[in-house]
């Protein structure tokens, strides 16, 4: 089971694909061609059966839920065939199985920019000016590198041999590698660096070759830029496009489900269809619900008219490119959709056979977007705030761009700002997660989670792996949630996945929190059962003391503000997991110095400020530089932090809660 409880707040949902058998059909064509259409049968339908009934081919499935993939029979028209199963009783709905191109491969023949330029140098690539200068990364940088974050590169694939990839590729830590079976069981084998989805195997490669409209590395730059702009995140490469950059809907959609089941916070799609296909944006849909930010490129054609899926998502954070000056480039779709725009005019990134390559598009915005979003939730786990802080924190652009005011988003990204902002923003002062251990064999995971902000408490439960469109019911406490609070018993959705929230504040579609939950520091067992009363998920939160439980993960924060005459401020956050506790102070508008560091009169050490940003780091096992003092102890305890010069407190900050207590 790949539940993480770390230190992002990961809402995971059970949607991989698996692939059936190959058929008589699948023999006779190309083994990647894509379907030609998707269907979602009824709940105890057999696919076998429909197959019959119309003559069509299976060629895959997503697992855990009644999407199926299939070819249409040989000699007839696939329009026809939809509207034959459209009509069978046993399916809910069918529709085309759209073509959904890299950005490259829908614009390449008006694009005069389309092809890279190989033959550049690593040095080239580690100085460019509009990236390291412009986007001021080295102060960026002392801020965040982009610690825990997995970002899914959805592309062609990545060339994960290239040296500048080196440690930066995520790696699945429950599959054995090469050994025939599947030990996460999640329906794939051996898939240790992602899976490759338009071939059906775990060898996401970035390959050479195709036709003269060749795209290939275009998923290796992308995750070269990625890993520059932040370093120490994890890039899970996933191919869901050959090397002319062609797909499918479903190939993506399949895609999008597989990197949230990894546990991937952002995903990356520098593609897309002029369709408003139906399961891509359902896929996206349920990504959302569960807490991951999805960034697409906006387009190539030069237009703010021709529609472009997945970028003008609502969902979705879509991106413009803009030049070295700001202007946007002259290929640059715009339009009120666009969420944001970043560079991407003459990038220099990783290529293909080692080597380095420039090159332009709005499908390298796009990365440096989502790069900028991973930095922000190392640095501000909620992943519900990414995208008004990236939104908030870009720069005005409307200026060098006299007629396309208020169509390139709110303005180029800004990761210093926008880190800035983390700090002067509002604090988590709680954050509490277990995992839920399954009671059978079945797929099913799940999380439950509580949070406070100030004044307002939240309870969640995520849940995945259950049978789709079926009710469940949620127990707490050994109390069941009566149908004043939910109205009637939870339903899964078409991909087996729930979602629930209870407040104490509701909106949208969250639950007010009964009263007997509150406050939700009281709360312990947490179970989810079946509609014959059959536990399926279950577990208990457990005072943290020091560590937390196994599968538990406790954080809480507080604000750090000014008590001398400069406007200093920052946070403070204490994280506690099985194996680790860490206590990170971030201070900004400091003069340059030397300050000492103090928790609740306890000395944590000396402390240097650079640039006016102050940022000391402390783990249990010292393992990132400087090791917790035993006198400050459990660190779950502390009260409150203060920042010292020659004997003199310049800036502090209390927790609003003041020990590990949750569960009790």
């Amino acid at each position: 089971m790949k539940r993480r409880i770390t230190s992002s707040i990961i809402f995971l949902i059970f949607l991989s694909t698996c692939f059936l058998s190959p058929s008589s059909r699948q023999a006779q064509a190309s083994p990647s061609r894509p379907g030609d259409l998707i269907v979602n049968i009824r709940e105890g339908a057999s696919i076998d059966d429909i197959n019959s009934r119309h003559g069509t081919t299976t060629r895959q499935q997503i697992l855990g839920t009644n999407f199926y993939e299939l070819y249409a029979p040989q000699g007839r028209s696939v329009k026809k065939t939809r509207k034959r199963l459209n009509r069978d009783r046993d399916v809910i709905s069918a529709s085309i199985n759209h073509l959904v191109a890299t950005v490259f491969a829908r614009s390449i023949m008006s694009f005069p920019d389309s092809r890279p330029e190989a033959g550049h140098t690593e040095s080239d690539y580690r100085a460019q000016r509009q990236l390291v200068e412009k986007l001021r990364l080295d102060q960026s940088h002392r801020r965040s590198r982009g610690e825990g974050v997995v970002v899914a590169v959805i592309d062609t694939g990545v060339a994960s041999d290239h040296p500048a990839l080196e440690g930066h590729l995520y790696e699945d830590p429950y599959e054995i590698p090469d050994n025939r079976i599947d030990d996460d069981e999640d329906g794939f084998i051996d898939e240790t660096r992602g899976w490759d989805f338009y071939d059906n195997d775990n060898d996401p490669t970035d390959e050479p070759g195709g036709s003269e409209n060749s795209v290939a590395g275009h998923g290796t730059f992308i995750a070269g830029l990625i890993a520059l702009m932040a370093p120490d995140c994890r890039i899970l490469p996933i191919r869901a496009f050959n090397q002319d950059g062609n797909g499918s809907e479903f190939l993506v959609a399949s895609a999008i489900n597989y990197a949230v089941y990894q546990g991937a916070q952002i995903i990356s799609l520098s593609c897309g269809t002029s369709e408003d296909a139906s399961v891509l944006r359902d896929a996206i849909h349920h990504a959302r619900e569960q807490g991951v930010i999805v960034v697409a490129a906006f387009g190539n054609e030069g237009t703010d008219a021709e529609p472009q899926y997945p970028a003008n998502q609502e969902e979705v954070i879509g991106v413009a490119a803009t030049d070295e000056d700001d202007r946007r480039i002259y290929f640059s779709n715009y339009g009120r959709g666009v969420s944001v725009s970043a560079p991407g005019f003459h990038l220099f990134a990783p290529f293909l056979d080692g080597g380095y390559a420039e090159w332009s598009g709005t499908s390298f915005a796009a990365p440096l977007a989502a790069a900028q979003a991973a930095l922000i939730i190392s640095a501000d786990p909620d992943t519900s705030r990414t995208r008004s802080i990236m939104e908030e924190s870009a720069m005005s652009i409307d200026g060098a761009n006299p007629g396309y005011e208020g169509r390139l988003g709110k303005g180029r990204i800004d990761p210093l700002s926008a880190l800035q902002a983390v700090n002067a923003g509002a604090v988590l002062d709680l954050f509490a997660a277990v995992a839920l251990s399954r009671s059978d064999d079945s797929l099913a995971q799940g999380e439950a989670s509580v949070f406070i902000y100030g004044n307002s408490q939240y309870f969640a439960l995520d849940a995945s792996g259950l049978d789709p469109s079926r009710g469940y019911r949620l127990v707490v406490n050994g109390e069941r949630l009566s149908s004043t609070e939910l109205r009637d018993d939870l339903t899964a959705n078409e991909f087996g996945g729930i979602r629930i929230v209870f407040s104490t504040d509701p909106s949208g579609d969250e639950h007010r929190l009964p009263d007997g939950l509150w406050p939700v520091t009281r709360i312990r067992s947490v179970e989810l059962r079946d509609s014959e009363d059959r536990i399926i998920l279950r577990n208990e939160f457990a005072p943290v003391t020091e560590f937390a439980p196994t599968g538990e993960f406790f954080q809480k924060e507080a604000r750090i503000e000014s008590t001398a005459s400069f406007n200093a401020f920052g946070a403070a956050r204490v994280e506690a997991a099985s194996n680790l506790v860490r206590v990170t102070i971030e201070v900004e508008r400091l003069a340059d110095g030397v300050y000492e560091l103090f928790a609740d009169g306890r000395r944590l050490g000396v402390f240097a400020a650079e640039q006016g940003f102050l940022k000391a780091v402390l783990t249990s096992d010292g393992s990132e530089g400087v090791r917790i003092p035993p006198e400050a102890r459990p660190a779950v305890n502390i009260r409150r932090v203060e920042v010292v010069s020659s004997g003199r407190v310049l800036a502090s900050g209390e927790f609003a809660i003041t020990s590990g207590a949750i569960g009790r």
